[in-house]
């Protein structure tokens, strides 16, 4: 972990280094107190602010080149697309997962191992899904609205289903009301009576 996090504070200190001589207009748009990186113990690299085109205020985006806006855009377009294919896939094993363990696994230990597994999976849905709500929000920012929000639309927790998830999910909660129905009705009627006649 601590050389992932160093090799994560390199990389932000060369592209702000970089930004410095290949986009003067942006770099100089940069608070002063953020243009150099700054190691602390109580900062993580991941949340180091990277200053794109649309993480400046719109005054100041402005004043960028529109060329750097192109160049995020056409950026945050593809990851949006790829956020969106890690999240199939990912939804996808999440349903494989619940439907193996469903039909093969009993005991405490396997359904331990398994649930552990699809923790796993669930974080990587996590992700991917909060990568996609960053990366469509900064793209809007760039963009507006327009055409492309039709295939890019936001995404609501309901809609982070795999296929067939959501049929299952109605249907184990028809399948509880029907339950509950039947247990009502039959209240009050003494063990071994019936209602026939």
């Amino acid at each position: 972990a601590v050389q992932r996090d160093n090799d994560l504070w390199r990389r932000s200190a060369r592209y702000r280094s970089e930004l410095q001589t290949a986009a003067p207009d942006l770099f100089a748009a940069i608070p002063p107190s953020e243009q150099a990186v700054e190691v602390g113990d109580d900062r993580r690299p991941e949340d180091e602010p990277q200053f794109f085109p649309s993480d400046l205020p719109l005054d100041t985006r402005r004043t960028v080149r529109p060329f750097l806006l192109d160049i995020e855009a056409d950026i945050r377009l593809a990851a949006m697309a790829k956020d969106l294919d890690d999240l199939k896939g990912h939804l996808r094993l999440r349903t494989c997962l619940n439907r193996f363990k469903k039909d093969n696994l009993s005991g405490q230990h396997a359904n331990t191992r398994a649930r552990a597994a699809q923790t796993s999976v669930q974080a990587l849905i996590d992700d991917a899904g909060d990568r996609y709500a960053r990366n469509r929000e900064a793209y809007k920012t760039l963009m507006g609205d327009g055409d492309w929000a039709r295939k890019f639309r936001e995404l609501r927790p309901e809609d982070e289903v795999g296929l067939n998830e959501r049929g299952v999910l109605e249907t184990e909660a028809n399948s509880l009301t029907i339950a509950k129905e039947f247990t009502a009705s039959q209240k009050g009627v003494a063990s071994g009576e019936t209602k026939h006649k």
